[in-house]
């Protein structure tokens, strides 16, 4: 990762890009049956949306590749609340299930990859949050590893990617992502010294029940 202390590219020219709890395809829903939407990502979302003004919200059914792909080329922000999926058949390529996209040429137009992300030019992001269960938790197989799919946001240049090394709990990790949201705003915008300052709230049970380790940074 990029310390906040070193020289920032310049910052992109676009709108802060949110992506809150897409609609999975049918298709998606018949392989993974037990996906389910994140109640509580509209709350996030509406926080990471409080902290960004004008950015740009793509939730739901209006989650589609294109769109998010055309929204991030340019984003200086990228909030990211929704589901990852891990295949079975390709465990160490996660992705985040979206909405099929007829305006997509290819077969995988209905989930956003590592690969997807590595395309793209994020060297104009300051931040990009990732709050997924293990977006940050790399595939270790018996004969391989497999970067993580926060790791794709680090290929592409973003400047800091905050990501979670385990699966959360929904609520919770709603509650413990609008404290770093504010105190990343108040705090010149460093988000190593927001998150070391949302987590005594968290271990102290201040946003609600929960296993010690999900206030790990």
């Amino acid at each position: 990762l990029r310390s906040p202390s070193d020289p920032a590219p310049d910052r992109a020219g676009g709108a802060p890009s949110i992506l809150a709890d897409p609609i999975a395809s049918q298709e998606i829903l018949r392989r993974f049956p037990a996906l389910a939407r994140l109640p509580a990502s509209e709350r996030e979302a509406s926080a990471a949306l409080w902290q960004w003004d004008g950015a740009r919200v793509l939730r739901g059914g209006d989650a589609r590749k294109s769109a998010v792909l055309e929204a991030w080329r340019d984003a200086p922000g990228i909030y990211v609340v929704a589901p990852l999926v891990r295949a079975p058949d390709l465990p160490f390529s996660p992705f985040v299930p979206l909405a099929g996209d007829s305006s997509m040429a290819g077969p995988r137009d209905d989930c956003l990859e590592i690969a997807d992300v590595r395309a793209l030019d994020l060297s104009g992001c300051e931040l990009a949050v990732i709050s997924t269960c293990s977006s940050g938790a790399p595939y270790a197989g018996s004969r391989r590893m497999g970067p993580s799919f926060g790791d794709g946001f680090v290929d592409a240049g973003a400047g800091c990617v905050v990501q979670a090394a385990w699966e959360v709990d929904d609520a919770r990790a709603a509650r413990l992502m609008e404290r770093f949201l504010a105190e990343w705003r108040s705090g010149a915008r460093d988000p190593v010294g927001a998150l070391a300052a949302a987590r005594p709230a968290a271990i102290r049970g201040g946003l609600g029940p929960g296993p010690p380790r999900d206030c790990r940074a």
